[in-house]
């Protein structure tokens, strides 16, 4: 029986060519070195094979990857800390390309801009078990409370489009009304 050595052995050599998906949920960083392609390559290969989920989670453990979706999560909150424009997700057989914007004022976004960055405005929230409201999209567009209608307009806008529910359909106040993305 050959020993463990000579079994990973064999496996990363297996996965040179070609590097198979990845399977088990994690983003591998590529920047741990100059080298670091060709190894997270073998790495992911490895930790997809029977048994390799150890090596997945241990490179979790050891900040070397970080669990798939992860980062479009704090890419989002980034992007609405700094109040700019919703970013514009594309993908193709082979790539997924991201936009983003400069910044701009709320009044010089187009309504389908304004109803993108609510609705991942309402997705971020909703992930960190939150429902957004008219406060909430007032902060978000750095709308002043005296321009309040504008906000809920915004609110009116994502809804009528589909992207938003309400979170309480029975809630009678307007004024009171919390929503949550159309999935939640």
């Amino acid at each position: 029986m050959a020993s463990w050595q000579e079994q990973a052995y064999k496996v990363l050599e297996n996965s040179l060519y070609p590097v198979p998906q990845e399977l088990n949920g994690v983003d591998w960083k590529c920047a741990l070195s100059d080298k670091s392609e060709k190894l997270a390559h073998h790495l992911c290969a490895f930790s997809n094979t029977t048994g390799g989920g150890f090596l997945a989670q241990m490179m979790l453990l050891l900040h070397m990857c970080e669990r798939r979706g992860s980062g479009i999560d704090r890419a989002t909150d980034a992007i609405g800390e700094m109040k700019l424009p919703a970013y514009k997700a594309q993908s193709g057989d082979d790539y997924t390309r991201i936009t983003l914007y400069p910044k701009k004022k709320v009044s010089e976004m187009t309504r389908e801009e304004r109803i993108a960055v609510c609705y991942q405005h309402a997705c971020l929230l909703y992930e960190d078990g939150m429902a957004i409201g008219n406060q909430s999209v007032r902060e978000r567009f750095n709308i002043n409370t005296k321009q309040s209608a504008m906000a809920s307009r915004i609110l009116a806008d994502t809804l009528e489009s589909g992207l938003i529910k309400m979170e309480n359909p029975e809630t009678e106040s307007k004024r009171y009304t919390s929503y949550i993305p159309f999935y939640g």
